[in-house]
């Protein structure tokens, strides 16, 4: 996490049992709790372009693990995939107005850091 761009920085690799995802997500809960403590909304980028598409449980976990974090952060999340698979994976798991879908990391960047990107 940078706190000077208010940006938590992911990078999500290989294909994850369902130990692992509850692993991350354990990680990830912490992460958010402590960034909400000094900034309620924050923004996510994630690098999935080496993360294949995952099983049906851990896709439904994702989903669910995103669904609490999007209520209570409303920043920007950019997830930069790897292919198409991917991306239509990522969003039927996470369909929510502040996280969009990217191909290149560039584009990702603009998005997160264009104005509006945190809300108040």
């Amino acid at each position: 996490y940078d706190p000077d761009r208010n940006l938590l920085t992911i990078l999500q690799a290989g294909y994850w049992p369902m130990g692992l995802f509850r692993d991350y997500e354990r990680d990830y809960l912490d992460h958010h709790e402590r960034i909400r403590q000094r900034h309620p909304s924050y923004r996510v980028m994630a690098d999935c372009r080496g993360y294949p598409v995952q099983s049906v449980d851990v896709g439904t976990a994702f989903a669910a693990l995103f669904e609490r974090l999007m209520r209570e952060n409303r920043g920007h999340c950019a997830i930069v995939t790897g292919s198409a698979l991917n991306s239509m994976q990522a969003k039927r798991a996470i369909p929510f107005d502040n996280v969009r879908i990217f191909a290149e990391p560039q584009d990702a960047t603009e998005w997160l850091f264009a104005k509006d990107s945190l809300p108040g």
